[in-house]
Formats: C-alpha cells, structure tokens, sequence
C-alpha cells in the first residue's frame, strides 16, 4: 500500500516538472505578492467571521445575501427575501438590483451554506485584485512597480472599508474590472469582453460605468481594426445590459424606481428622466455638484487619491473616462453614504488602472535613465504613504471619526452574545421571525424572515437584544412605535418566553416564561454626562466619581443618561452616595424617567440624615415597566450646595421578568406638598402646633401601598400629638389615618412613621397630611410612597 503511494507521488513530481509552470518559473517579486494575497485573505477572512460570529454583521446586507441565496439553493425561490418586502413585494433580489452574478455563487452556497463562506469569498477575490494589479504593473512598468503597487493595493484603505462591512458583490467588482484591462491591454479581447460582463452582472448601475471605458477603448485602438470593433462591443452591450436589467427590474418590482431614485430626486425619478434634466440643467447639475455635501466630497476624493500621491490624475483620460463616471454620478446625488462603505468598490480598480496609466506616462515623458529613477520613486512613495495612511486610518485609530469608517468596530466577544446564540437555537427552523438588524443574519436561513414590517400574518416569533443600539430601531410599521423598536400594539399579541440579560424573545398568542436572567448593568462617569459638576479621583476606591459643585447650587441636572433600554419588569437602582459634611437637610432628587426625561417613573428626595459623612452609601429605588422600554434616564437633580455629594455609580437590577407593581417609589417634600409652617430649614419642614403639611394631590392606581412619613421630633411638651393620614376627595374622605402620642415619639432623632391602605379602584387627589395638634415642635423631610406587590 505505502509503495504505492510511493510511485504516484514519483509519477507527480515528474509529471509536475514538465509543466510549464515549473518550466517557466515566476519572478520572486510575483511569489511575495501571492503571499500577501493568502495573507490578506486569511487576515481579513478571520475578523470579518468573527465580527458576525459577535453579531457585528447585518441584515442589510449579508442578511439579505444570505436569505437570497439559501431560497434558491435549497427552495427553488428565485432570490428570495422579505425583509425588504414592503417596497419590493416580489420578494426577489431582482426586484431591487439586477445581478445575475448570484447564480455563480448558488452552488457554492449549496455546498458550504454558512456566512463564512461568503465573507471568505468576499475577502479572496478583494485579495486577488492585488494579483492583477501586478501582471498589470508589470505589463506596464515592470516587476519592481508592480510588486510596489500590488502591496500599495492591499494596503488601500477604501479597500479596507468595504471588506470590513458585511458582504456585498461591489467587492467582487475591483478584480474583474482590473482583469477586463489587463487583457485589453494584452489585445485579448474575448477573455477581456468575458469578465467585462461578468462585471457587469453585478449591478444594474454597471453599464453606465463600463460604457466609458468602451469609448476609452475606442480612443486607444481606433486604428486598430480589432480593438475598434471590441470597444463597440462594448458600448453595445453595455447600452443593451442598462435596457434588459430596467426591465427585469421593473418586472419583478415596478414601483422600484420611485424609491430608490430617491438620492437624484431633484432631477426626476427614473433613469432617463434624470440623466435627461441633467443633460439640459447643467448650471443646476454644476450647483449641485459643488455645493451639496462639499466637505464629504472633498473628503472623499482626498481618501481616493491621497494614498496613491494623486499618480491617477497623471493619465488625463483614464482619469476622465475610468475613474470619474462614478464621482459625478455620486456627487449628483443627496446620499452621501455613496461616498464610503462598500460602494468604493465601484471604482477602486479604476483607480488603480489610472495610477499604473499615470505612472507610464510620467515614464514616457520623461529621458530614459530620468524615466526610470521617476517610476522607482513614486512606487515607493506610494509604498510608504500607504502604510502612514494605515497607520492613521484603521478600526483602532485614534480619531474617532475614522473609527466610524469601519462597520461594527472591532470583533468583541462577552457573555451576552454567548446567551444570544443559545436564545436563537431555541427558535425552530421554519418559524417565520421579526428582529433587528445585528441578529437578522443569524436566522437567514428560512423562507419568511422580517425586520423592518411585518406581513398580515403576525410571524411567529420576535426576537429583540434591548442591550444593542439596533433595539432602538423601529422594526414595524403595526400600530404606533413606542421609543422601542416594535409598537406596543404588536407586543400585546404576543407572550415572552424568554427575558435574559435584555433579550426578548416573544412567540405570537401562547407560551410562557422558559428563561429568566436578570439584567443587570453599572453605570459611571463614562456613561452619565454631566450638566454640571465635576469629574474627581476618589481615594477610597481609586476610581473616577462625579461630584456636585456647591458653587452653582441651582442648576437642573447633576447628570443625565444612560438612556438605556430594558425589559419588562421590576427593578431595583442603586444610587452609591458620599457627602463630605454632616448634614440633614435637603441633597438632592434620584429620578428615574423615560420619554425624554417627560415622564417620571420613580422619585426619591435624598436628605443628609440618610447618608453618613465621608462613607459610600446605597440609596436604592424601586420601578416597574410593563413593556419594553427605551430611553430610560437616571437623572440627578442638586438643588442645594450645604454638602459637596458625590456619585460613584448607578447599579440597576431586574429582580422578576413580570411588572407585579403599576408604579414606582415616589417621593414628595416641600417642593411637592403645600405648607403652613414655622420655618423651612434647608428643605426640612418645620412645624409647631396647629401647623400641618398637605398634598400633593397625585391619582393612584388599585393596589396595595405603603406610605412612609420621615419626621424629627425636636421639643415636645406634656401631652404631645400628631396626626398622620392618608385622604381623599380633598380630605372628605378618610383613607387611613395614625395618631402619634407621647410614648411613639424619639426626640432628637429622624425616624419615619407608615402607614398601609389599600385602593380598589383608581382615586385621584390623594393626599398624604402631617398635622401638629398639640405640644411639640417637629421637622418634616418627606412623604415615601411605595407600591406593594
């Protein structure tokens, strides 16, 4: 058996020595470029597979690629996808975009069904684009340059960007444009006129960017006989692929136009319409042009050519007819995302064409020896600006705008995506599911998947992560969006079945609860911007806290935010507090609140007797939500400077998946509840016999409460008393009421008294009255409500 072997691999050695390939040995400069090929490909194959494996990947657009592609492999659906189903009902790709391309990559998919596959193929063939910009190079200028460019090429940060986001077939676009020039240039027409239509089976928008380069061709083979006839070629098919792909595209989606040529709306609203108004408005064209986004348009072109020194600017007219048809085509338009993502691909292999033209001409101008010390040159210096560039623009460069250019940031894993991954298992296959954006290609694989509208038929299941910022996006148009992403109108058809960590999963009309994880989140300075105050070292736990400034006593807010988004439930926030001086009067006001900061949830009036000096202190506040909620703020409210307070952070906890309480703690002093007093001392009350403090008139819901009234006794007489009590109806109607005597009373100290009362039905102008009858002087901070569950 192992002779065997044996004889086969001898029979191969020989057999590979008398092939050409071996025979005709490729130049060093050429196997160092293969290797950065493999070494690109495998570099940004990894990331971007582990950026969707942390759901750092989206619907728009591998969700979509993916859907698509699975239907027709495995359904016989012609590019089949929902998500996108309200303005393309067809439900086809070629509804939206005509790319015959995708057949190409169906067996694949059968094969290896997975979103690596695509994200590998993506990352290949960008890679292999470096591969053709030598042969091309070195066609040209030889096989230094060559090896300088292809580098300068996978170093190339627009082309960075666009492999960084998702998958998209503009990526395939750069190698097949730069393989159609470099047999142009070889005279291999046919080879040359195949990959031109491969290009063009890309996107519908292709033959508008290919028909110059037709007219190029013409230009430079005019007299020859055959190169005339391949440039017509062209021309032809590129006029009769812009007819065949408006119909089909219209076929499967007739009303297409009238939303996607939305970024040319100010000059018509399909592709004639537009390029006619264009044609015979020039000064509004030219006004345009210039003026709407200048800064962006400025930005961008700096990003196309500052990296290769402007060299393409050198060729004039593979500038003018390769490299600008898609500029002028973006900058006439009012979407700007044009600029950037995976639209470069449109016309990064031009750019590289025109920099290889733009070198040989530099070349060509110039004496022999000078011609040559020219084109070493600048390869270098192309070289080495692209690694400067790199070194700025990249997914972890300082700046934060640059960070931005890259999609999803940097893959980061945790143990929420861990909890996601097991939440989606728990979906069936063909479950028709409403989500959000980061998780839609996590379920690409089923006939009916929806993230922007839902279908007549409610589907099956909706899946939120409230810890994304994708949660935030609204997902359907069914009845008023609430700040969260699905309207509490679809919410009220279905059941959770899942609350884990901020993870939803809801199933349409039955289940129950099978999964609960608390959420659980701190928040600190990094997360609460101040209004005022500042930002200080506290020695005593080493980290950076917030501190109230005593010098602008009156301001509004301390802090702001999170705005973070949470499941239903009940909750418990803890607030960790230090003052600096021993006080007991009024500090300050613990919201939390929603919409905006408009409408308060819970409120607690913090007094200096329920913080000890210089010691952290947990002052906690309860809440209910109900449904999902967006936006939630916990706000701090200084409006005293008698102590300097600090912050340390904000602990907020969800101890059950069901909302038991209507409301939650609330809290009212004398900013809520009317007064006749003796004095008012530093927000406390002060109150001697026959004063009495009311309000503050708030409605109640049906439910079980407990009241709270925080007093301090200061002098007291014989036969001391105060009334405590709960009313209604403007005090006709007695709810519960508790008379303080002598032997109830500590003098000297804080100390609340409670009561419990019930309300079987809503009640409205509910007061809550201190009322000192007799004999004692007595202190009031504040009225605690609370909700029993």
């Amino acid at each position: 058996m192992k002779l065997g072997v044996l004889v086969r691999l001898k029979k191969g050695i020989r057999l590979c020595a008398r092939s050409r390939l071996l025979k005709s040995p490729q130049s060093p400069y050429f196997v160092i470029i293969v290797v950065a090929t493999i070494a690109y490909t495998i570099i940004f194959s990894s990331v971007t597979i582990l950026k969707h494996y942390n759901f750092q990947t989206y619907g728009w657009d591998l969700g979509i690629f993916m859907q698509a592609l699975y239907t027709t492999a495995f359904h016989n659906k012609l590019f089949h996808y929902t998500v996108e189903f309200p303005s393309n009902p067809s439900c086809s790709f070629f509804g939206v975009h005509f790319a015959p391309f995708l057949f190409l990559l169906v067996p694949v998919y059968r094969a290896l069904p997975y979103a690596e596959t695509l994200l590998i193929l993506q990352s290949f063939f960008i890679a292999l684009g470096s591969i053709v910009v030598y042969k091309l190079a070195e066609l040209k200028l030889g096989s230094k340059p060559a090896l300088l460019l292809s580098l300068a090429y996978l170093l190339y940060t627009p082309l960075h960007e666009m492999n960084w986001y998702d998958f998209h077939l503009q990526p395939f676009i750069p190698f097949l444009l730069l393989s159609a020039y470099y047999y142009f240039a070889k005279s291999s027409y046919v080879k040359s006129l195949l990959f031109i239509v491969l290009a063009l089976s890309t996107y519908e928008i292709m033959p508008v960017l290919i028909f110059p380069f037709g007219l190029y061709a013409l230009v430079k083979r005019l007299r020859d006989r055959r190169g005339a006839i391949y440039a017509l070629s062209v021309m032809v098919i590129c006029i009769a692929w812009l007819i065949t792909s408006n119909k089909v595209n219209s076929a499967f989606n007739p009303t297409r136009w009238e939303i996607y040529a939305n970024p040319w709306a100010k000059f018509g609203n399909s592709p004639t319409g537009i390029a006619y108004n264009i044609l015979t408005r020039p000064i509004d064209a030219l006004q345009h042009f210039f003026t709407y986004a200048p800064l962006e348009k400025a930005l961008y072109l700096l990003w196309l050519f500052v990296p290769l020194l402007f060299t393409p600017s050198f060729a004039p007219l593979e500038f003018l007819l390769l490299v600008m048809p898609w500029p002028v085509i973006t900058f006439l338009s009012t979407y700007t995302d044009y600029l950037r993502l995976q639209y470069t691909g449109f016309v990064i292999g031009q750019v590289f064409i025109a920099t290889i033209e733009g070198l040989k001409c530099g070349v060509d101008k110039a004496p022999k020896l000078a011609g040559e010390w020219f084109l070493h040159k600048r390869a270098k210096e192309i070289f080495i600006a692209s690694i400067i560039l790199i070194m700025l623009i990249n997914p972890v460069s300082v700046i934060p705008e640059v960070r931005n250019l890259y999609v999803g940031g940097i893959p980061e894993s945790n143990a929420h995506k861990e909890l996601l991954r097991e939440v989606i298992a728990l979906i069936p296959h063909n479950a028709s599911v409403l989500t959000q954006n980061d998780i839609l290609p996590h379920l690409a694989h089923r006939l009916n998947l929806y993230s922007v509208s839902t279908p007549a038929q409610p589907p099956d299941f909706i899946l939120l992560d409230l810890r994304s910022p994708w949660s935030l996006t609204p997902l359907t148009n069914i009845g008023p969006n609430s700040s969260l992403s699905v309207s509490k109108k679809l919410l009220d058809e279905y059941r959770i079945i899942v609350s884990a960590d901020g993870i939803l999963l809801f199933k349409y009309k039955e289940g129950e609860l099978k999964l609960f994880i608390p959420y659980s989140s701190y928040f600190s300075y990094q997360d609460l911007p101040l209004e005022a105050g500042s930002l200080v070292l506290d020695p005593s736990t080493g980290r950076v806290v917030l501190a109230s400034d005593t010098k602008r006593p009156f301001h509004p807010f301390w802090w702001h935010g999170p705005w973070v988004s949470l499941p239903p439930g009940d909750y418990i926030v803890t607030f960790r507090l230090k003052i600096e001086d021993e006080v007991d009067g009024y500090l300050l006001t613990l919201l939390v609140t929603k919409e905006g900061g408009t409408h308060v949830i819970a409120r607690k009036q913090v007094h200096g007797f329920e913080l000890s000096p210089r010691e952290w202190t947990d002052i906690k506040l309860r809440f209910s939500l109900r449904e999902p909620q967006a936006g939630i703020e916990f706000l701090g409210v200084v409006p005293s400077n008698i102590t300097k307070i600090y912050l340390d952070y904000i602990h907020i906890e969800q101890i059950s998946p069901i909302a038991y309480k209507t409301s939650g703690d609330l809290s009212f002093n004398y900013m809520n509840m009317p007064f006749r007093c003796k004095e008012l001392v530093n927000g406390n009350i002060v109150l001697d016999e026959g004063c009495i403090v009311y309000g503050p008139y708030v409605k109640i819901h049906p439910g079980r409460y407990n009241v709270r009234f925080w007093l301090k006794v200061m002098h007291v007489g014989t036969n001391p008393r105060i009334l405590l009590d709960v009313v209604k109806d403007f005090g006709t109607t007695i709810i519960n009421e508790l008379m303080i005597g002598k032997d109830d009373i500590v003098v000297g100290q804080w100390r609340y008294y409670e009561l419990n009362f019930s309300l079987d039905s809503p009640a409205e102008n509910i007061e809550f009255r201190v009322h000192v009858l007799q004999d004692c002087e007595v202190a009031f901070a504040k009225v605690e409500l609370v909700r029993m569950p």
